[in-house]
């Protein structure tokens, strides 16, 4: 039998039982781990609050023979402005979601743990929905470099021509891996230079000083169309949080 203590941040739980429920949390040392919280369910509680989703806590824990579960639970940070409102509380299940479907079980991640620490904490700030569309273009981006599906920006991805002003358009190919120049893309989507430009800000600066950056809203909305369609091309899957709240 094991026991240890590790920080995380909840991804997602189900009940299990009359009383229980798995809760599946992304932590800094093991990346993500499962386990059983024995009667979180009744009112009575104490851990019920703290076990809430896109909470960043502290857990004990004991690995038994049958099933690990929870023993303790302190709560760091419950990112509160964050789950206000449903259109803020959106921007966090998108993060939860991408984590989720992208990780694998028992795969340390620190770098992703410390950056999606981050991020959370930059969408719990009191942000205009620009600012928070443009924090999650960020996530979703670096995630997608991070975990090595980063989109090549440079050169056409089928003649491997180089990007400069004489391309009279650009493609996006999610199968390719980047863009592609107009004789390679007709099976891409094209993208402006204020898009590219845009993706290559978030490669070149840090979150800090991409955020202070300021973009307009018609360029956030195609840069996170193209962003998506990427991204739900490599998870061979749709991202349901968008979807459902129109993130």
């Amino acid at each position: 039998m094991r026991r240890g203590t590790l920080e995380g941040i909840v991804l997602k739980s189900k009940n299990h039982g009359e009383g229980d429920k798995i809760i599946h949390i992304f932590s800094k040392k093991r990346g993500v781990v499962k386990f059983v919280a024995k009667g979180v369910r009744k009112i009575t509680s104490r851990r019920l609050g703290s076990l809430d989703l896109l909470n960043q806590i502290v857990f004990s824990f004991h690995e038994s023979s049958t099933f690990p579960y929870l023993t303790e639970v302190k709560l760091l940070n419950s990112f509160s402005s964050l789950k206000e409102k449903l259109n803020r509380v959106s921007y966090g299940y998108t993060v939860l979601e991408l984590l989720d479907k992208f990780l694998l079980y028992e795969e340390e991640n620190e770098n992703v743990y410390e950056f999606t620490v981050s991020i959370l904490s930059i969408l719990n700030q009191n942000l205009s929905e620009e600012k928070r569309k443009q924090a999650l273009i960020y996530f979703k981006l670096k995630l997608l470099s991070m975990l090595g599906f980063d989109p090549v920006l440079d050169f056409c991805q089928q003649c491997l021509r180089d990007f400069d002003s004489s391309w009279k358009k650009i493609g996006f190919s999610a199968a390719q891996g980047g863009i592609v120049c107009e004789s390679c893309g007709n099976e891409s989507r094209e993208i402006s230079i204020g898009v590219l430009n845009l993706f290559k800000d978030i490669k070149r600066f840090s979150l800090k000083g991409y955020m202070q950056i300021s973009y307009y809203q018609g360029l956030l909305s195609a840069a996170d169309e193209i962003l998506t369609y990427y991204t739900e091309y490599n998870l061979d899957s749709p991202i349901r949080s968008e979807r459902i709240f129109n993130v």
